[in-house]
């Protein structure tokens, strides 16, 4: 798959990630996603529409359920979610750690750079 598609398949996901959890749940008609995900009916045709042509949707008459690619891609599209959300609420925490790491590496370096060799090495460096 190129970047273009790649990215346009991840922006089309968050767009229409309600509609993916709603069809990970079992197959649905249109009628049962509008009072699944609040959405009027112009909107779920074209949601619909959207997740068929990228390959994640297909249907049987008036039922509509995700491809087997389909629940792959929800799963793991879902899981970069929650991760992301984690990440994101842990952010000050997080760059509170990575900048004291920062220092101690930077400390920790500067000690070591300026300790002398030890004697034995230098022996051995000379054989």
């Amino acid at each position: 798959m190129e970047t273009d598609s790649v990215s346009e398949l991840l922006k089309m996901a968050a767009k229409r990630h309600d509609f993916l959890l709603a069809l990970h749940d079992g197959i649905l008609s249109k009628s049962e996603m509008e009072q699944s995900v609040d959405a009027s009916r112009p909107t779920i045709d074209r949601a619909f529409r959207e997740l068929e042509d990228a390959g994640l949707l297909s249907s049987q008459g008036t039922s509509y359920e995700l491809t087997n690619f389909g629940y792959l891609f929800c799963d793991q599209f879902s899981q970069t979610v929650r991760t992301y959300e984690t990440l994101s609420d842990a952010r000050t925490l997080l760059s509170h750690l990575l900048a004291r790491r920062a220092s101690t590496c930077d400390s920790s370096t500067a000690r070591t750079s300026i300790r002398p060799r030890s004697s034995r090495h230098r022996r051995r460096s000379r054989r």
